[in-house]
């Protein structure tokens, strides 16, 4: 875990962001696909901006670039147990009025462009896998999750369904 005291450049809240107490690091990063209330024991994220998605997806991009300078061979995009991939994908969480919600089509377009981003910046030989939930115990994904699979197989993408079934309970 890390501790406000050995990163001085951190600054820490005053009120705890889980009920199990744990202080809250980086105040910039408390944003979300949507400012609701999903869960009253975590913090009520901000709302991303349609440029920071883009930031995000660039980000997403930047990073493969490395991975490739370091002549790795795979890469995996996290979006499971609770990451933001996920948090796009979750009718639960992600209620946007804009083009990265409504639909299912709308809500994986995050994830499909991070993917696309990924596929230009790491050769077409190297693999990327993508690490999604199965169900996170959500009634919503044991219907969804064959659908992400479907949408993705046409993104450059060489294992579309790594799966994980975890709780994810305050998306």
């Amino acid at each position: 875990m890390l501790d406000a005291r050995s990163s001085p450049r951190l600054h820490t809240r005053s009120t705890p962001n889980q009920s199990s107490g744990a202080t809250m690091l980086w105040d910039h990063l408390e944003a979300g696909p949507y400012s609701g209330i999903v869960d009253s024991n975590y913090v009520i994220p901000r709302e991303f901006a349609i440029d920071e998605f883009q930031k995000i997806v660039n980000a997403f991009g930047s990073a493969a670039t490395r991975a490739s300078h370091t002549g790795l061979n795979m890469i995996e995009t996290h979006g499971a147990r609770g990451y933001l991939i996920l948090q796009s994908l979750s009718p639960v969480s992600n209620k946007r009025a804009d083009r990265y919600d409504g639909s299912l089509e709308n809500q994986t377009l995050l994830l499909i462009e991070i993917i696309h981003e990924v596929r230009s910046n790491f050769s077409a030989e190297k693999s990327i896998f993508v690490h999604i939930s199965a169900s996170d115990n959500l009634e919503y994904l044991n219907d969804r999750s064959s659908s992400y699979e479907i949408g993705i197989c046409d993104t450059g993408v060489d294992v579309p369904r790594d799966v994980t079934l975890g709780d994810s309970s305050a998306l």
